[in-house]
């Protein structure tokens, strides 16, 4: 939708070169400015207890067969580049369903998301995260570039305040209290 500019803005965007041929990110030295974020994406590893699959620096290694991931998320390209055969799916339930059926050698996901899954279903029991994040991004409010080239105060307005809002140290305490880590 954003690519063809039928939303004036997308909220919770990672960056990717690709996105930015249509989407407008906050930038500073020709990269993403990390003090605008929206939120940070910590991408885990999740994998059956006893699986030889692992991560180290990025990258995963002992996988046999297929990897899962979010449709569309940031980490897919990531994986791929890898050589990774990747199942794409809707959802993060859909994928840790999956990966507790054995379906796949491993599960890639948002910390956030799918922590919280794990912590509040039984079948999932058997599934354990890796130590250390695969990757560790944050997120912005991008606005597509139609919309950016007609509002650019009006973006850089929004992006000010998402810097106040989550210098802030209420915005610490409340990511805490909501589990949104």
């Amino acid at each position: 939708m954003a690519k063809h500019s039928r939303v004036d803005a997308v909220f919770h965007a990672g960056y990717k070169s690709d996105r930015a041929l249509y989407l407008a990110y906050p930038m500073k030295n020709g990269l993403p400015d990390q003090t605008k974020f929206v939120k940070r994406q910590r991408y885990f590893l999740y994998k059956l207890q006893g699986s030889n699959v692992y991560s180290k620096e990025g990258t995963v290694f002992n996988v046999d067969g297929e990897v899962g991931a979010v449709l569309d998320y940031a980490v897919v390209s990531q994986l791929k580049d890898q050589g990774l055969k990747v199942e794409e799916v809707d959802s993060a339930a859909k994928g840790l369903s999956l990966l507790s059926k054995g379906r796949l050698d491993a599960w890639v996901g948002l910390e956030s998301i799918n922590d919280l899954l794990l912590s509040e279903a039984p079948d999932f029991k058997h599934i354990v995260k890796e130590a250390l994040p695969l990757s560790d991004n944050s997120s912005y409010l991008a606005f597509s570039k139609t919309f950016y080239a007609q509002h650019p105060s009006l973006a850089h307005s929004f992006w000010q305040h998402i810097e106040h809002l989550t210098s802030h140290d209420s915005y610490s305490r409340l990511i805490k209290k909501y589990k949104f880590n």
